[in-house]
């Protein structure tokens, strides 16, 4: 129905505009960032994109921030 798609769509839209954040935060902080990890995070789903975020502040390396992932989706 209308409803149910315009929810689809702002959840969509919520992962994305989390995704390029993250991105963003993460290039600041690291540098430069390889395809496999802008892939990585544009693929996950909004509670791995949040889990991800908070964590970018305590982590001291790149490989830090997905260290403690379980699941991506």
């Amino acid at each position: 129905t209308y409803g149910e798609g315009r929810m689809d769509g702002h959840r969509e839209g919520l992962k994305d505009g989390k995704a390029e954040i993250l991105l963003h935060l993460l290039q600041k902080r690291f540098g430069p960032l390889p395809e496999p990890v802008r892939v990585r995070v544009q693929e996950a789903g909004v509670e791995a994109l949040t889990r991800w975020t908070d964590g970018i502040f305590e982590a001291g390396s790149l490989q830090e921030v997905f260290a403690a992932s379980v699941s991506d989706r």
